[in-house]
């Protein structure tokens, strides 16, 4: 295994620290997540997550997902874990809050990550990514899989980003390299209401997912949330996946990909052409897999792998 990267690490954890990740209620799409647990049910539940498992989300920032999910399924057990102190107070006052007695935290750096126990559901959203060493870190999760259990992934992707990337590297290039978190945050909303949109329109996250791909108004939102600048406009470091990384990164640590959130496999939602649906559903499953994401050229990958 390479070396860890810990100058980047440290670089990353200042930034959260400084601005804890989302702290917003970040709006996930979680109903195909909860409808894919509701197939796994395996006492006839509502859902897997129902049944009294253990579920932990590795880098869970100010932890807006698996606060709501420890809510809705007081049955099972949470765990948080973030590397940034600040994300976690933050995390931990809203489990308090809610009187979330089946929620508990850790620090720990997923790069380093050994809680000596393993989970039926491990969740990385929107984190692997980030990481100095991506496939490193997503054999620490690996490890932490129950032999029956579920990794939970949500990666940027590429295609969707590319001219939001293009973005990063104009304001890393207009920030000089000692000049601070909130110096840099304000330059990237300068540069966003300072260039003219046809040069800077591009996709990128904010809390509702529903006016992403409206850049006015995605633009006006996130000027108001300085830390979802600092994530998006003018992170240290993002390493974009296409479905053919995913394969390759998941096969690695022994994994397949079994479900692709919010993608319909069945080749004629895409073309009335017989011949062309012929030829997709003829594809082995992961050529599929990478011919649906070369059709789509997603934003964003949210995807669930199991054990071969």
């Amino acid at each position: 295994m390479a070396p860890i990267d810990e100058k980047l690490t440290e670089t990353v954890r200042s930034m959260y620290e400084e601005f804890p990740f989302p702290n917003t209620e970040y709006q996930m799409p979680i109903r195909p997540f909860a409808a894919y647990f509701a197939k796994q049910a395996r006492k006839g539940g509502r859902s897997l997550l129902s049944e009294s498992i253990d579920v932990i989300d590795a880098g869970c920032g100010t932890a807006a997902f698996i606060t709501n999910l420890a809510q809705s399924f007081s049955e099972s057990r949470f765990v948080g874990v973030d590397m940034t102190e600040a994300s976690l107070k933050l995390a931990r006052d809203k489990a308090a809050a809610r009187g979330l007695g089946n929620l508990s935290f850790e620090k720990a750096n997923i790069l380093t990550l050994d809680l000596g126990r393993k989970f039926d559901v491990v969740m990385n959203l929107g984190v692997l990514h980030h990481l100095a060493d991506p496939a490193g870190g997503l054999a620490r999760l690996a490890a932490h899989v129950a032999d029956d259990g579920y990794l939970v992934l949500w990666l940027y992707g590429k295609h969707g980003r590319y001219r939001l990337n293009l973005n990063q590297k104009l304001i890393d290039l207009l920030a000089t390299k000692d000049e601070d978190w909130r110096t840099r945050i304000d330059i990237a909303k300068r540069a966003l209401v300072g260039f003219p949109d046809a040069m800077m329109s591009c996709h990128f996250s904010v809390a509702d997912q529903k006016m992403e791909d409206d850049f006015s108004r995605a633009r006006e939102w996130i000027l108001k949330h300085d830390q979802w600048v600092a994530d998006q406009f003018v992170h240290p470091h993002e390493t974009v996946v296409d479905m053919d990384d995913i394969l390759k990164l998941t096969a690695g640590i022994g994994f397949r990909v079994e479900e692709w959130f919010g993608v319909e496999q069945d080749a004629s939602r895409y073309t009335p052409d017989p011949d062309l649906q012929k030829r997709i559903d003829a594809l082995e499953p992961d050529d599929r897999l990478r011919a649906l994401d070369l059709l789509i050229k997603p934003n964003y990958y949210f995807v669930v792998a199991r054990r071969r």
